[in-house]
């Protein structure tokens, strides 16, 4: 599929995705270009209906872009601090992409190294939302991408050694986009990426990379999941509403 048609898949399911935000509300901002569509359908809803509303970027990159849109940004710490009620939740929505969708609503993130902010966000948020096109739904039924895993520089080459040790996995450092220099995150950490094939457990995997010291997080959302994946098909938007791991329901606009 062209980039070209991509776009109006991403740009559909970005828009039917901000139909989900309400006046007031505290709005997780995704990273990547699934999320930016999103970002551009809020901003045109903040404009048209001079709406109330309050966003939490996962990364610089989409904190900039929200920012020129005219969105209101606050940190998360600002949203959240140490005297925040724990039971309260204080991020009505979040909405961001995936690099891959399993049948049962677990994702990979990660490829734009902004994995851990997006993940703190979406274990914040009362509703998470992910959007995708179609390319993005597994077609194992099964996650089977190059899995990110942020580590500290310092770890790098232990975490690297442990993971090929422990699973016997092809990895390697990620670098920047068409260029032979390492990428560094956000929070100036590196992303390895790492091969497992089809991930059969990907809760259990996602607890155990979490272990090897040096890890700061890693981009299986199997314990957080979407409560809604929308698609965006060249037939139209496909809405996922996860009930439980093996009953969702399904409709398609």
């Amino acid at each position: 599929m062209d980039e070209n048609k991509l776009n109006e898949l991403r740009k559909i399911s970005g828009y039917e995705a901000a139909k989900f935000v309400e006046n007031n509300f505290v709005v997780g901002l995704g990273t990547g270009r699934n999320a930016r569509c999103f970002i551009d359908a809020l901003a045109e809803r903040i404009n048209t209906e001079n709406l109330n509303i309050t966003s939490v970027p996962t990364s610089k990159g989409s904190e900039k872009y929200a920012s020129e849109k005219g969105i209101k940004i606050k940190d998360m710490n600002e949203i959240l601090n140490a005297e925040t009620d724990k039971n309260k939740t204080y991020i009505d929505i979040d909405v961001d992409g995936a690099d891959q969708v399993a049948e049962d609503f677990s994702l990979i993130k990660g490829y734009g190294g902004a994995l851990t902010r997006e993940k703190v966000i979406a274990k914040t948020a009362k509703k998470f939302i992910c959007v995708v096109d179609e390319t993005k739904i597994s077609e194992t039924k099964k996650l089977d991408v190059l899995i990110p895993v942020e580590v500290i520089p310092f770890a790098v080459n232990y975490v690297r050694h442990e993971l090929k040790k422990r699973y016997n996995v092809n990895c390697m450092v990620m670098n920047k986009k068409d260029k032979d220099e390492i990428f560094t995150t956000d929070n100036g950490n590196f992303i390895i990426l790492a091969d497992f094939g089809e991930i059969s457990n990907p809760k259990k995997l996602e607890d155990e990379l979490n272990l090897i010291s040096g890890v700061i997080e890693n981009g299986i959302f199997a314990k957080r999941k979407p409560d809604i994946i929308i698609v965006g098909r060249e037939n139209g938007v496909e809405i996922l509403k996860f009930k439980n791991k093996k009953d969702y329901k399904k409709s398609t606009k």
